[in-house]
């Protein structure tokens, strides 16, 4: 309820984790059907991984999104960077710039944030691995409570959303 509903994006995260999941069940699937010659997959290629990676690739240099820092330097990512980032984006809108889109290393260096803070995205890490947005829970729950991961509250482990990954493997 108000002002942290208002900026905070759960929604919109879950939103763009369940698309991730999805297109990597989806190209599993298509895989798989081209595999038993599936007449619903018309593809007339010699390596439909392949091929699907490279349009996976083309398509996330292609897709790009650009943010201010802390420091008011841009920041450029693409499609690939963020879905290897995406259980990293915090929906904090009381964390910095950088942790809300999921920076580590040098790109985190401009962050202001004070130890409580950075305490804080720690402890959300089990939220952040979720990919819907739950309604039911009960969410006052210190940072610490978080970090031992209440019952019904948030996932351990975030799923498989690679699928360059799965693309570039002999599976």
């Amino acid at each position: 309820d108000g002002e942290w509903e208002e900026y905070s994006t759960p929604s919109r995260d879950a939103r763009l984790k369940t698309s991730f999941l999805e297109m990597r069940e989806r190209v599993e699937e298509f895989v798989e059907k081209n595999r038993q010659r599936d007449p619903s997959i018309v593809y007339e290629g010699s390596d439909l991984k392949a091929d699907l990676l490279a349009t996976y690739n083309a398509e996330s240099a292609a897709c790009t999104v650009q943010y201010k820092t802390s420091t008011g330097a841009s920041k450029t990512l693409n499609l690939e960077d963020v879905r290897a980032r995406l259980f990293d984006l915090s929906f904090d809108p009381y964390h910095c710039v950088e942790l809300r889109w999921g920076a580590k290393g040098e790109e985190l260096a401009g962050c202001r944030d004070n130890a409580t803070k950075r305490h804080w995205y720690d402890a959300q890490v089990y939220l952040r691995n979720q990919i819907e947005r739950r309604y039911d829970a009960k969410m006052n729950y210190t940072a610490d409570q978080l970090m031992r991961l209440p019952e019904n509250v948030g996932v351990r482990q975030a799923p498989d959303v690679d699928v360059k990954k799965y693309l570039s493997s002999n599976q």
